[in-house]
Formats: C-alpha cells, sequence, structure tokens
C-alpha cells in the first residue's frame, strides 16, 4: 500500500443555507487518496446506482468525492433514490438529478456531512439515545429500535444495514437526514404540536408563560439566546400530583422553600431558569456528575475591605444513574431518592435545531445544597468517553490543541493509535514541540480480582489515565474545566507519577484557581517529578496518606509508585464549572532526565470533611464494609451510615471487601451479626454504637 499522509475534514458553521445544515469543507485538494482492494464507500453507491445513485449525485454536486472515497474509518448513512426524490419533491430521478445540479455546493456539503460519521458505527452499537459520535456537521444522530428495524432521527429507517466497505460501514436509510427547523423556544411556546403521544405539558409550559407574559420578559432574559440547551420539561400528570397546576400554587410552593427571603420575581425568574440546562444533554450524557441551569440568584460577600458586594449564582443539577434509571437530585444520604429521567416517549431525546428536551416524572425544585466531595477522573472528558474504546483495556488516543501553531494532524502509518484533531472541550493548553494528551486505557478494574489482566500492580482508577508533560519546552500550561461544584471551600488532590522511577527533573508548576468575576486565586509550587511517598507515616496525611502514596487503591499497601499531591485549597464562591490551571515553571530536566506524568484523578474534599476516607478502588468504588441489617419485611439493607473504611494496611481487611473474602452478610450468605471477623461491623450488633462504632471490649 502506498504512504502517504491524509488531511483531516473540518467542518465549520456558516451562514444557513436553504436547507438548514451546517457547512462542511474539503481540505483535501492535491491528496493522493489510498484505497485497498474492497469496495470504497463512494464505488459501493456507483455499484449500485439504481438504489442509490443520487446520493452519490449529491456527493459529487458537493464536490465531496475524495472525501468519501479517501481511506479512513467513517460511517455514512445512504438515502434510497426514492428517499432523495420524496425530500426534492421530485416524481422522477431523472427529475431529482436536475434538482440536485441546481443545488448549490455549500447545501450539497451540508445535506453529505450531515449523512457522515468519523467513525464506523454497527447496529450493534446503536443504543436508544444519541449515537456515540457527532456528524460531520459536529450534531448528534439518534437511533432507535421499533417494529424490527434501526431508526435514525426517528424518520429513517435503515432498510439495508452495516455495509462494509474499504473505508467504513455504509447503512441504507429510507429517509434523507435532516437537522430539525425548530428551535428549543419554540417547542417551548408550542410543545402540545410536537407531543405526538398526547402526554401533555401545557400546564408546566403555560404558566411559564403567564409568568414571563406578567414581569414583561422574554425567555432569552433568562436562557439567553446562544449555545445549547436542555428543557427539563414536566408532563401534566406531575403538575397536578404535586399541586402546582396554576400559578397561585407555584408560588405558594415556592414561598414554602423560601428559605433565603429571596423576592417573589426572583423565585419565580429561577424557577423557570432551573428547568433549563446549559449545554445539550442526551440520555448518553445523563449517566453522573452535574449539570448548570438558567438560574442566577444574588449572593452577598465580603470584600477584603468588609464591605458587601452582591453578585449572581447559577443553581447545579445532579445526576445519579442506576442501571437504566436516571435520577436528578438525588442524595441517598439525606433520603433524598431524586427526580427520575423518563426513558421511553416522545419527549424523551427530543432533538432541536439548538438542543434537546427531556421529560421528568417529578417536579424538579430548586435544591440549596452544600459542599459535597468529588472524585473526579481526569480522563472522563466528553470525547473521550463518546469513543468506543472508552475504558477498554488496550485503547490509546491523542489529542493536539490547535493553540499549538506547530501541532500535526496526521495520523502515522504502523500506528494503531489514532490521533483526534480536536481539543478536549475541558482542557485546554499550549506550548512548544506540539504538546499532546495522551488517554490510554492498560486494563479493565474487576471487583475482587487483585491482578487485572495480569496487572500485578493496578495503579489507576478505572483502568485509564492521561500522559502529557508539563515543561517549559513541551506543554506550558494547561486549563483544566472542574466538574461543576457548589460553592465551598475544598482542597484539591491530585493523584498522579512520573512515567519513569527516578525521574531527575524538577517538573515544578505554579497552581492556579479562576472564576468568572472573581480574582484569580494563586497558591505555591507543585512538584510533578516525585516518585512515591519516602515513608507512610498515619501522622502526616495531608501529605503522603491521603487518596495515595502508599495505599492508593486500599488494597495494596506495598506499591510507592502513585502520589497524591494537595495542589491548593480553593474558595468556590458560585456553583458551577470553573478552572485549575497549571503552568510549568522549569524544563523538567529537558535531557534524558525529562518524563512525562501520568494524570489519574482529582479529588474535590470540603476542608471540613475527612481527607483520607474513604478510599477509592480500582473499579471506582469507596473502600467501605457498610452494616447491613434485615428490615420489617427480612429484606436485607445496607445502612449507609454505618461503616468501617478499609485503610489498606492489613490484608484481611482488603480481602474482606471482595467475592471470595467478601463478608458473609453482605454477600447474603450469612444473617446480619454473624460476620465470623470480630472487627467487622457485620460481626455482632450488640459490639458497636448508634454510629457504628466498635465498643471497647
Amino acid at each position: 500500500m502506498k504512504k502517504n499522509f491524509i488531511k483531516y475534514i473540518m467542518c465549520a458553521t456558516v451562514a444557513t443555507s436553504a436547507l438548514g445544515f451546517v457547512a462542511c469543507e474539503d481540505n483535501m485538494d492535491g491528496t493522493d487518496w489510498v484505497a485497498n482492494s474492497a469496495l470504497q464507500l463512494d464505488e459501493y453507491m456507483a455499484a449500485n446506482d439504481s438504489t442509490l445513485g443520487l446520493f452519490l449525485d449529491i456527493v459529487d454536486r458537493a464536490d465531496l468525492r475524495g472525501m468519501v472515497h479517501a481511506y479512513g474509518h467513517y460511517t455514512l448513512f445512504v438515502p434510497t433514490n426514492d428517499a432523495v426524490c420524496g425530500y426534492l419533491g421530485a416524481s422522477s430521478v431523472q427529475d431529482a438529478e436536475t434538482a440536485i445540479s441546481n443545488l448549490t455546493a455549500d447545501s450539497a456539503r451540508n445535506i453529505v456531512c450531515y449523512h457522515m460519521l468519523e467513525d464506523t458505527l454497527h447496529t450493534t452499537d446503536m443504543i436508544d439515545t444519541r449515537l456515540n459520535y457527532p456528524n460531520m456537521s459536529q450534531d448528534y444522530l439518534t437511533s432507535s429500535y421499533a417494529t424490527g428495524s434501526y431508526v435514525i432521527n426517528r424518520n429513517a429507517n435503515i432498510v439495508h444495514g452495516d455495509i462494509s466497505t474499504g473505508n467504513g460501514i455504509l447503512h441504507v436509510v429510507d429517509n434523507v437526514l435532516h437537522r430539525p427547523t425548530y428551535s428549543v423556544k419554540d417547542v417551548f411556546m408550542n410543545i402540545d404540536q410536537y407531543d405526538t403521544e398526547g402526554m401533555g405539558y401545557s400546564i408546566m409550559t403555560g404558566i411559564m408563560q403567564q409568568i414571563l407574559d406578567s414581569l414583561n420578559w422574554s425567555l432569552e432574559d433568562i436562557v439567553g439566546n446562544t449555545g445549547k440547551l436542555t428543557f427539563m420539561a414536566q408532563p401534566d400528570s406531575v403538575m397536578r400530583a404535586e399541586n402546582i397546576d396554576n400559578l397561585e400554587k407555584v408560588k405558594e410552593r415556592l414561598e414554602f422553600y423560601n428559605t433565603k427571603n429571596y423576592t417573589m420575581e426572583t423565585l419565580l425568574k429561577n424557577w423557570i431558569g432551573y428547568h433549563f440546562v446549559n449545554g445539550r444533554y442526551f440520555k448518553a450524557d445523563l449517566t453522573k456528575g452535574q449539570m448548570n441551569t438558567c438560574t442566577s440568584f444574588p449572593k452577598a460577600d465580603k470584600t477584603d475591605a468588609g464591605q458587601d458586594t452582591i453578585y449572581n449564582v447559577a443553581k447545579v443539577i445532579t445526576i445519579t444513574s442506576i442501571g437504566e434509571r436516571i435520577f436528578l437530585n438525588r442524595f441517598e444520604s439525606l433520603g433524598e431518592d431524586g427526580i427520575e429521567v423518563s426513558t421511553t416517549g416522545n419527549m424523551v431525546d427530543f432533538t432541536c435545531s439548538n438542543g434537546v428536551i427531556q421529560s421528568l416524572n417529578g417536579e424538579l425544585e430548586v435544591i440549596e445544597r452544600a459542599a459535597t466531595r468529588i472524585n473526579w477522573d481526569m480522563a472522563d472528558q466528553p470525547e473521550i468517553r463518546a469513543n468506543k474504546g472508552y475504558q477498554k483495556a488496550g485503547t490509546t488516543l491523542y489529542f493536539y490543541s490547535t493553540l499549538s501553531a506547530d501541532a500535526s494532524y496526521m495520523i502515522p502509518t504502523g500506528n494503531s493509535a489514532g490521533y483526534v484533531p480536536t481539543d478536549l472541550s475541558m482542557m485546554s493548553w499550549s506550548g512548544k514541540n506540539s504538546p499532546n494528551v495522551e488517554y490510554n486505557c492498560s486494563f479493565v478494574p474487576k471487583l475482587g480480582d487483585l491482578n487485572f489482566d495480569g496487572h500485578n500492580t493496578p495503579e489507576f482508577v478505572y483502568g485509564d489515565k492521561l500522559n502529557f508533560r508539563m515543561a517549559t519546552h513541551v506543554m506550558q500550561y494547561l486549563e483544566i474545566q472542574t466538574p461543576t461544584l457548589v460553592e465551598g471551600k475544598y482542597k484539591v488532590w491530585l493523584r498522579w507519577r512520573p512515567t519513569y522511577k527516578n525521574s531527575t527533573g524538577e517538573g515544578s508548576v505554579k497552581v492556579s484557581f479562576l472564576q468568572a468575576g472573581q480574582e484569580d486565586q494563586v497558591f505555591g509550587t507543585a512538584v510533578l517529578s516525585q516518585m512515591g511517598a519516602g515513608s507512610s507515616s498515619k501522622n502526616d496525611d495531608e501529605q503522603q496518606s491521603a487518596k495515595g502514596y502508599y495505599q492508593p487503591q486500599a488494597y495494596l499497601p506495598s506499591m510507592k509508585f502513585m502520589n497524591c499531591l494537595l495542589l491548593a485549597t480553593i474558595d468556590v464562591k458560585s456553583e458551577g464549572s470553573h478552572v485549575l490551571r497549571l503552568e510549568a515553571l522549569d524544563d523538567n530536566n529537558a535531557g534524558s532526565g525529562a518524563r512525562a506524568q501520568w494524570f489519574d484523578m482529582l479529588y474535590f474534599i470540603p476542608v471540613a470533611d475527612d481527607q483520607v476516607n474513604p478510599r477509592v478502588m480500582v473499579d471506582g468504588n469507596d473502600a467501605r464494609i457498610y452494616r447491613y441489617d434485615r428490615d420489617e419485611n427480612g429484606v436485607l439493607k445496607k445502612d449507609e451510615t454505618k461503616y468501617i473504611d478499609i485503610t489498606g494496611f492489613n490484608a484481611n481487611y482488603r480481602s474482606h471487601i471482595f467475592p471470595g473474602g467478601q463478608c458473609p452478610v453482605v454477600a447474603g450468605t450469612a444473617n446480619p451479626g454473624e460476620c465470623p471477623q470480630s472487627w467487622c461491623i457485620n460481626h455482632d450488633a450488640d459490639k458497636f454504637d448508634a454510629s457504628g462504632n466498635l465498643i471497647s471490649q
């Protein structure tokens, strides 16, 4: 095979064409194409001209034959000739050919790019939500399975799928795909028109429109007029069940929970804003974490001079998934089950031109929350999570920043790693010598197995990590968008290690915390070159034992390769996602001693909380043994208020959380209070106080 480099296709937003797509630009002029012995995507269409030829004509009108023919791994949804005729309003193939010839090149490009993805997706990869990779117009298509066939974007059935070609997968569909012409606001203002199942959502939207009219506001005054949105709609049945089916009852409900004496205008505005989320959230995105709402609550704070200053803060919504079920604002420790998100129905993953609409099974209340601990896997980036190899052993991906003038966006031959020509949306960096971020998953954690796929020293939570080099001659600065943080003070811990032991470089970085509308918080120097801890002193928790150093996973205390470094104690002034900035201060010994660093987790722990426990195991679970009792029906129930933290120093403690050596009460093979281990919280109920602490004998 002839060696060459394939340029990437870059899609850019342009003025809306008559067909309402986003333009896609072909940057492949003058390139030698690489093909294998199998038919390429365009060749397959040409060989089936009688059924697929019209879409190939659109490809040619767009001048994208080179792209569709190029070596790569693509997915292409190809409408049949009948589908193209119907879309163009043509009564025959000849009329359709004429209509295609009259399309502008941009219009044709928009059509092609909306049907093409830079990844291979079989029907087995299609779940009942958005596809796991955007199309070349940077929109997400949705998929579902109904009446024996896969349906794309709710209007196109796959009539012949999983056709393998030399450069990807082709699916024949019976309708042309296109971006919706209606916006989130359009649906909000006329929701019953789009509610084809007749669930009814007009009580909620009607009350919201009544509020907007009475206060002379527009929806844009609350949610803004740019960016993607998700509207959390509540059906009429929920509004009636919650006894808030008119404006006066909504006011009564808001005033009842008004613990901070906000004005009614503020409460009403933010009741609307709390149901609109910044960003586009499909079911596939509602797995964990938090979302920023379009709320704006006034907050008073003291300046350095002791004067009051007023600014606005937004509230967040937390996401919890349990199996296939999705809950918002679920706080089990507070006895709050949360609000379940509907997973079936017309108003689920309802795609609009600028966002998505979801349906809820309960009333979404504004929650006044305290700061809570967040264990954030740094590799849990949207672009990485969307890749099919996410958290699968053997996956390696490289990400370059467009901020680096010398970055190279090419695929090296003979390298299994996939180079992705985009920034990570939650990370930004720049420097010299094409700095990049590498994602690698080396093993898949399995609960109870201390030897993960041959790795007798498992180190990384979920088995994956990020790899990059902080140094003045490589990555000079890195800015990380934090997960959503509730206001409060946190200690920020970085769990990491250099790539090799005995690195001689300093690897010093300056740490800053940035918040919009606030002064930057600048902290001391952190050193990222030390390999492991020097001792296991329990009296020095904040610098050695906490979260890492000697016992990072709670069951391999002899491992000395992982560090956990206290980066800073930050003061979060408002709920939301903020920026943690690292700036390289030296060249990390640019010669033979230079080392990159492996980055695993960031822990945001409120200052008043335990900074050591609970430890996090490789599979992401807390290293704790919980107390189990039987309820009035004899069902075994976990009591999350009573537990023992597993320190990792004792082999029996470690094995007691795994199948095989697991506590028999937890496993359900022994009655509560009958664990044979005398130190276990499930050994003898009479030996533990109300807080679950062992009573001295």
